[in-house]
């Protein structure tokens, strides 16, 4: 809780910090004077550091939000002189203003997180489902696998084309400890059944068999729901940049995702390259 007080007061400022920016350079091109510049705030002659910010969907969100406010806040101060532009001119002056706030890479990296944070919800299962199907590490491993699996496709419930058989037998084996031979034998039959041992099939009965695995990838769903909500949110803002005049912000639905489990879940995604990782 203390750790999410001090994030929240830490992007509070910084909000305010950058509207602060945006005002001050609108207030002196009025009085033709230069562009001001704003230094490293410090404490003790130390930059002052923000706690670091935890990735997720509801972290993206509110800086979302702050910044369809900061682009529209930007547009209604400077519609007060709107008869000083042209239609052209006027978008310039917009994009100028908030590009000097950092609002587009604001919204560059908000859409980079969305996309890393469902990528790393379905990696979290993948992950999870990989677990029941280990491989053979070298060929003698592999040939004693193939020697196994060819005794257990001679047994009646798999040698029929009884569909209902192979679903009961392959169930019963995916019910055991994952090993490289059960691997091997749900690759062959649905090499040899595709039409009954398709991905469907073989997720069903490893959700059946893992409740967290069935967890992970209904997680994953309800990630991507909530994503394509704070994606719709991202189009209006990129729009709203892109276009002042003719952006209608009624459209800016500002879901409540708050009684959403998935928006405080939180993946690991690499600093570096914004991706999500499998650590």
């Amino acid at each position: 809780m203390a750790d999410d007080a001090l994030n929240n007061y830490a992007e509070a400022t910084t909000r305010y910090t950058n509207f602060l920016k945006v005002f001050a350079s609108a207030v002196a091109e009025q009085a033709g004077l230069p562009e001001p510049k704003f230094s490293t705030p410090t404490t003790n002659g130390a930059p002052v550091t923000t706690p670091k910010r935890k990735t997720t969907l509801g972290n993206v969100q509110t800086e979302v939000t702050a910044a369809f406010h900061e682009i529209n806040e930007a547009h209604e101060r400077l519609k007060e002189r709107r008869g000083d532009y042209t239609v052209e001119g006027f978008a310039n002056e917009h994009q100028r203003r908030l590009t000097a706030a950092g609002v587009p890479a604001k919204l560059t990296k908000a859409r980079a997180e969305v996309d890393a944070l469902v990528d790393a919800a379905h990696s979290a299962a993948a992950a999870k489902r990989a677990e029941h199907f280990p491989t053979a590490a070298d060929s003698a491993d592999r040939l004693a696998d193939e020697m196994q699996v060819a005794r257990i496709l001679a047994r009646p419930e798999f040698a029929s084309n009884d569909g209902r058989k192979i679903i009961a037998g392959l169930d019963q084996h995916l019910g055991s400890e994952p090993t490289t031979a059960r691997t091997m034998l749900v690759e062959e039959l649905a090499a040899r059944h595709p039409e009954v041992v398709n991905d469907s099939l073989i997720n069903g009965l490893v959700e059946a068999a893992d409740p967290d695995y069935a967890a992970l990838k209904t997680q994953a769903a309800v990630v991507q729901s909530a994503a394509h909500s704070v994606r719709t949110q991202l189009d209006t803002c990129e729009q709203m940049f892109a276009s002042p005049a003719g952006t209608d912000t009624t459209k800016f639905m500002l879901h409540d995702l708050s009684n959403v489990d998935v928006m405080a879940a939180e993946y690991k995604i690499d600093a570096a390259t914004g991706e999500a990782t499998g650590d």
